[in-house]
């Protein structure tokens, strides 16, 4: 790993570790630790902890993935806890009032409920829900969670978003050829050009 992807991890770690210590959790944190585990068992990394791995000899290809993975967690205002509790103190009169969230873990709770409505909105404009039932199928033989799934695919998505547009097929419901063949690549470890030739 290069110097900079180390500094990253120990700086995501830290987050991951104030988490640890509230003894509390949201989906992004089990997504995060989850998508780690994969990205562990897939390349035969034998770590004594589910957090960010500081010292591994990767590939450049697997050093890509693995900031893509460091990435899809860093880049989340709901990574850190101090944020989150930040934006409780400011909204808590709102959400009180509003949503009976009376609490720094119902307002975690709450949120994650509406990041994944509006994540189903995004997939279901993106891709068909044919082909989304296709992803879960793969996934679940491979027991990856069914909310990481939806959250790679968004992820996937927003890294790309201009060049899957143009694919969207809306007369086959949505269909996104290159967006499901690129998730189905990954589910299966494929690399991107193998992935790219199941829809060429």
């Amino acid at each position: 790993m290069n110097q900079t992807n180390k500094n990253y991890a120990r700086n995501l770690n830290r987050r991951l570790k104030q988490w640890d210590e509230s003894e509390m959790s949201s989906n992004l944190i089990e997504q995060t630790r989850e998508n780690l585990e994969m990205f562990y068992n897939k390349y035969g990394i034998e770590t004594d902890d589910n957090f960010f791995a500081t010292n591994l000899d990767l590939t450049a290809q697997q050093e890509t993935e693995y900031e893509k993975i460091m990435d899809a967690f860093g880049d989340q205002a709901g990574s850190s806890l101090k944020e989150m509790e930040r934006e409780y103190n400011r909204l808590s009169d709102e959400y009180k009032s509003r949503w009976d969230v009376n609490s720094l873990e119902d307002f975690i709770t709450f949120t994650d409920r509406m990041k994944q409505s509006q994540n189903d909105r995004v997939l279901k404009s993106i891709i068909s829900s044919e082909q989304i039932a296709d992803l879960y199928a793969v996934a679940s033989n491979k027991n990856i969670s069914l909310d990481t799934v939806d959250e790679l695919l968004i992820f996937e998505y927003e890294s790309q978003q201009q060049f899957y547009d143009k694919y969207v097929d809306k007369s086959r419901g949505n269909a996104n050829n290159p967006l499901f063949g690129e998730m189905m690549g990954i589910l299966y470890g494929l690399n991107n050009e193998e992935n790219k030739s199941a829809w060429n």
